[in-house]
């Protein structure tokens, strides 16, 4: 399910930029909390085209602005790729909160910034959020299911948290050892 309080389809930004590099773990900006965005201008909008094209061309549904090295609370979203139903295409979300949620289930999850790793995470099945879009606009937003949890994924990141921060501490370490291990092949 998938509500706005105007055309989403619309407003669609059009993607007109080059990709950018996405930081992987351990990265110092992926465990940061980043700063609110406080006047949409021209680097806003710049940035935000940069993360689009990113997001499109990676293998990911969401990506989060300190992702590819800016700490501002700016996310992007493609709805089209994860539902079922018709549904806008992609979103970008400035200062993005959640309003109100509800429910709980268990869900794989991998991230751009942990390439090759996936988890279990427990994440509400329903959620309000409230952002500005590019245009300056306040927008709230209904999400359930996995565009919930997709949209709750990148805000954690806004927060400086990763998925496997939200696993058991057991399966968090074997994760962790995962990583490194294969960053240790990687040398």
């Amino acid at each position: 399910m998938f509500s706005n309080t105007y055309d989403a389809q619309k407003k669609a930004p059009a993607v007109m930029a080059e990709p950018v590099g996405i930081l992987k773990y351990p990265h110092s900006l992926l465990a940061s909390t980043s700063a609110p965005v406080d006047r949409i201008d021209s680097s806003i909008r710049a940035i935000s085209q940069r993360m689009l094209a990113t997001m499109l061309m990676a293998p990911g549904f969401g990506l989060a602005a300190n992702q590819v090295g800016v700490p501002k609370r700016i996310l992007t979203v493609n709805p089209a790729r994860i539902m079922d139903e018709p549904a806008p295409g992609p979103m970008v979300m400035i200062n993005p909160e959640v309003r109100e949620s509800r429910g709980g289930e268990w869900d794989e999850e991998g991230c751009l910034s942990l390439p090759g790793l996936y988890g279990f995470v427990k994440r509400p099945t329903w959620a309000i959020l409230e952002y500005t879009d590019l245009e300056g606009e306040k927008v709230e937003m209904e999400a359930e299911g996995y565009l919930a949890r997709c949209l709750l994924h990148e805000l954690d990141h806004l927060d400086g948290t990763l998925f496997w921060d939200r696993l058991p501490a057991s399966q968090r370490n074997l994760l962790k050892l995962k990583f490194f291990t294969r960053m240790e092949w990687a040398r």
